[in-house]
């Protein structure tokens, strides 16, 4: 594939409530939210790269479940 572009993915022990959303963060920062569990990212600088993933209620957005913090290397 293209340097710098990889795909993330998450697993829910149950199923995303119709009510919350599934959050990716990049770097600390919000990439991207919804029901999807599977995130690409594209064009990624070289260095290290922290992910995590959070579930959170839609409406106030209070985060109910996070994953650990996960470094990716992007080598190029």
């Amino acid at each position: 594939g293209e340097v710098g572009n990889f795909v993330v993915s998450a697993q829910l022990s149950s199923s995303l409530n119709i009510h919350d959303e599934a959050v990716l963060l990049f770097d600390g920062e919000e990439l991207s939210s919804g029901h999807q569990l599977s995130w690409q990212i594209n064009n990624a600088d070289r260095g290290t790269h922290t992910l995590q993933v959070i579930v959170r209620q839609k409406d106030t957005k209070e985060v109910k479940i996070s994953s650990s913090t996960q470094n990716v290397y992007v080598k190029r």
